[in-house]
């Protein structure tokens, strides 16, 4: 099981991305925006990964990126983005610094593909034992 950190500002989307990744045994901890999501990293635990849309009202997912990279404590968390706007490539935050994109609307097995393909190998190799 690995701890997610989803940040998402449509509260319909937040519930049922959250309920499927709880269904895959991961724990979820919910933001509805940028600012909420990197206030609950200041005081939570980290996660194993984070998951957020790109586009947010307050603060959205190119900036939040952009602060973990620059932090060195949360630096190295692995990154997947959700999107449903279509991008001119330079748009998107730098290369390498998301390890994967979901862009919207997106199956649901998808969802749960991502989310394992991006985990830490300790906790993809825990899930399978």
């Amino acid at each position: 099981m690995a701890r997610v950190l989803l940040i998402e500002d449509e509260a319909a989307l937040r519930l049922i991305v959250g309920e499927v990744l709880r269904e895959a045994g991961h724990e979820v901890l919910l933001a509805e925006d940028g600012i909420r999501g990197l206030a609950m990293l200041e005081l939570l635990p980290l996660p194993d990964l984070v998951l957020m849309d790109l586009l947010m009202p307050r603060l959205g997912g190119r900036t939040v990126l952009a602060r973990l990279r620059a932090n060195p404590r949360w630096r190295r968390l692995p990154v997947v983005l959700m999107t449903g706007a279509v991008y001119d490539p330079t748009d998107f935050p730098p290369p390498g610094s998301y390890q994967g994109l979901l862009e919207k609307p997106f199956d649901l097995d998808q969802l749960v593909e991502a989310v394992a393909s991006c985990l830490p190998a300790r906790r993809r190799l825990t899930q399978i034992e």
